[in-house]
């Protein structure tokens, strides 16, 4: 008995202590598997700078950044918000350590039971981290830890510590970020939290407070992401001393869901998203109660994904415009369409409220191959289209105030000249418009309705010539 004892005993201990190398060959090749498939999403640049493998743990140093197609996006991202580029800044190599522990008894910052147990940080070798951790007083900029269990099911959590600095006139204060999740069979679902980030440079100051995040989606490619996200933030506000103690923009319970669907097939997306915001202070005026849901059915992955591909090579210069008309026709042949609804807010307590629709009808589209897209007479008989618009009277001839103070942008009117005769004009320009059948008198509110069906587009019932044969 005692023999059988002893070679129980020897056996578990090979086991335990013969299983972490194979673990570690094991662990060494998904770690390539996964860098290579992140380098592959279109969305990050990733390359493996070393890999040691020791016996019950190993150290990968790898180099993570963006790929210039995702630094492209947000650049026009920005651009469309009037945004300077800021394509340098994010052009950047970030040198990430990442210690694995090997299974089957990983041992690491405690024990886990399963194939194996990791912690990524910046890597401290490279002098500009270990200088910004210094002078940020944090003990590591973040910190990534990842469990992976037999089936190679992996959980993780994530953290950047709280900051509280302050820099001549300058303070900055941010409660930290945490981030949790599951990534298991190609599905990512995560929770993550900022509790509040408050920067002050007097006169000013910026503060977001409450953000919420969450996402359960399938990574299938940078243009399918199947699932659920939403996001909401509290607030976020901007002050401006100089203007007074009021903030000049406070924005309170902003929320958006979405959700993206794929058809049997795998290659039709279908989006619904809503974005609402409680209210909005900006510059004297307050939107409130604001609602947008878009539905977005129909989408041709591929074509999008060639679509914008094109669009892009033709804004470096190049020539892509045959690329991007098969694109188009594709897209356009599926089918696809686009609601806004609802589409509502206020200003000053002042209704605006709109209904969109807008569809491809594929049966209109000319033989594959034919298809210009610069040509009106081939678009609108492939297009359904229906707009409605309903805005309150005292709102409508604000915009139209608004609307000729910008006109006379470039005069040498003093601005309360500008004030003077935009106020004067904009009861005639609205009086106009109803007499033109451009606007309805609907009593409280102006109501306009515009419909594209089969070529033909017709205002308030009333047909417009386009010229079409």
């Amino acid at each position: 008995m005692k023999r059988v004892a002893v070679f129980a005993v020897a056996a578990v201990a090979l086991l335990f202590l013969g299983l972490p190398p194979l673990l570690g060959v094991l662990t060494q090749s998904q770690v390539a598997e996964r860098i290579a498939a992140l380098d592959a999403s279109g969305v990050l640049r990733v390359s493996l700078r070393s890999y040691s493998r020791g016996w019950f743990r190993s150290r990968a140093r790898i180099s993570l950044a963006l790929t210039p197609q995702a630094i492209a996006r947000l650049d026009a991202l920005g651009a469309s918000a009037g945004a300077p580029s800021f394509a340098g800044t994010l052009d950047r190599r970030l040198p990430i350590e990442v210690e694995i522990a090997h299974g089957p008894i990983a041992l690491l910052e405690g024990v886990y039971f399963g194939w194996s147990k990791m912690v990524a940080r910046l890597d401290r070798q490279v002098g500009s981290v270990t200088s910004l951790e210094g002078t940020l007083g944090v003990p590591y900029l973040f910190e990534f830890r990842g469990r992976t269990n037999f089936g190679g099911d992996v959980a993780f959590d994530a953290q950047m510590p709280p900051i509280d600095l302050t820099v001549d006139d300058a303070h900055l204060q941010f409660s930290g970020a945490t981030l949790a999740g599951t990534f298991s069979a190609g599905r990512l679902a995560a929770n993550g939290r900022v509790d509040r980030f408050e920067l002050g440079a007097p006169p000013g100051g910026f503060s977001v407070r409450d953000v919420r995040l969450a996402t359960n989606t399938e990574l299938r490619s940078a243009y399918a992401l199947p699932g659920d996200s939403s996001l909401s933030v509290e607030r976020v506000s901007i002050v401006d001393a100089t203007r007074g103690p009021m903030p000049v923009f406070d924005a309170g319970k902003l929320r958006v869901t979405s959700k993206l669907g794929v058809d049997p097939s795998n290659t039709l997306l279908d989006l619904h998203a809503t974005y609402d915001i409680d209210s909005v202070f900006v510059d004297g005026t307050r939107i409130a109660a604001a609602s947008v849901g878009v539905a977005l059915e129909k989408i041709d992955a591929a074509a999008l994904a060639a679509y914008l591909e094109a669009a892009r090579a033709e804004a470096s210069g190049a020539s892509p415009g045959a690329d991007l008309q098969a694109a188009l026709a594709r897209g356009l042949a599926a089918g696809p369409s686009v609601v806004l609804d609802p589409l509502r807010f206020t200003v000053n307590e002042e209704p605006f409220t709109a209904h969109v629709e807008l569809a491809a009808n594929p049966a209109a589209l000319p033989a594959a191959g034919t298809f210009d897209p610069e040509d009106l007479g081939e678009v609108l008989p492939a297009l359904r289209c229906l707009a409605t618009v309903d805005v309150s009277k005292k709102l409508a001839r604000q915009i139209a105030v608004l609307a000729t103070e910008l006109r006379y942008g470039a005069s040498s009117l003093a601005p309360a000249q500008e004030r003077m005769l935009a106020e004067a004009q904009a009861g005639l320009i609205l009086a106009t418009l109803v007499s033109q059948g451009i606007l309805v008198d609907g009593g409280d509110t102006y109501r306009a309705g515009l419909k594209l069906t089969d070529g033909m587009l017709t205002l308030n019932g009333t047909s417009l010539p386009l010229g079409l044969p």
